[in-house]
């Protein structure tokens, strides 16, 4: 049995924000066709009944699978398929950006929050406090430096899990994103030194682009050779 990869979630919401700075049609596109599909299917829908994620849609359309929610989920895989997304995540993540986009949120921008996603929450443990024992100000004190080192403790456990504070957008999930544009690996190294003025070689692009997309989840194309391959 193949051994099960472990999703880095900060590497899926690098790789949504890469999205949005390097095709932008990607968001545009759903924003001006299948979006308008979705607000079809809520205006037809007398209870109100929004999709919240790619698992509810596929709930309802077995409960109750009404026409215009059969035409969402049509319109949801046309897109997909037509900008190259293979993997049910992204799919996720559409449907969760269009659910906050018809609440007036963050609109023709991605909003994602995966189920599989369990963040650690910041819960200091603090002591008793019996007055007949200590004085309320020495405990006061002490509780006040248990949280403060806490808080520094949690925030230094999420900056290292999600990347905080280094750069926003790394130049793997960039190459990712070109790659599944149709880029080739050479043309993906001229663009990276025209850029940084960093000379790689092709193989490090390959390593980098594979690597990322394991990381975050991503079902790479298959590789065009020669005249196929798209140059930037």
């Amino acid at each position: 049995m193949p051994q099960q990869v472990r999703i880095n979630f900060a590497a899926r919401f690098e790789y949504l924000q890469a999205i949005e700075q390097h095709r932008p049609n990607v968001l545009s596109d759903l924003l001006s066709k299948t979006f308008a599909v979705y607000q079809t299917y809520l205006q037809s829908n007398s209870q109100g009944t929004a999709l919240r994620t790619l698992a509810h849609l596929s709930a309802v359309l077995q409960d109750r699978p009404s026409p215009e929610l059969i035409d969402f989920d049509q319109a949801l895989h046309k897109w997909a398929n037509a900008q190259g997304f293979q993997d049910a995540w992204i799919r996720d993540a559409a449907v969760q950006s269009m659910d906050r986009w018809a609440q007036g949120v963050a609109v023709g921008k991605w909003v994602y929050f995966p189920e599989e996603l369990d963040p650690p929450k910041f819960q200091p443990s603090f002591g008793y406090w019996i007055p007949q024992y200590g004085e309320w100000a020495d405990f006061k004190k002490v509780t006040d430096l248990i949280y403060r080192r806490a808080l520094a403790n949690y925030r230094a456990e999420v900056r290292k899990m999600w990347g905080e504070g280094q750069m926003s957008v790394s130049a793997s999930a960039v190459w990712t994103v070109l790659w599944q544009q149709g880029k080739s690996p050479a043309a993906i190294q001229q663009k990276h030194f025209r850029t940084t003025g960093q000379k790689l070689s092709l193989a490090a692009i390959q390593q980098g682009v594979h690597a990322f997309a394991e990381s975050a989840g991503v079902t790479l194309r298959k590789p065009r050779a020669g005249r196929g391959a798209k140059r930037i």
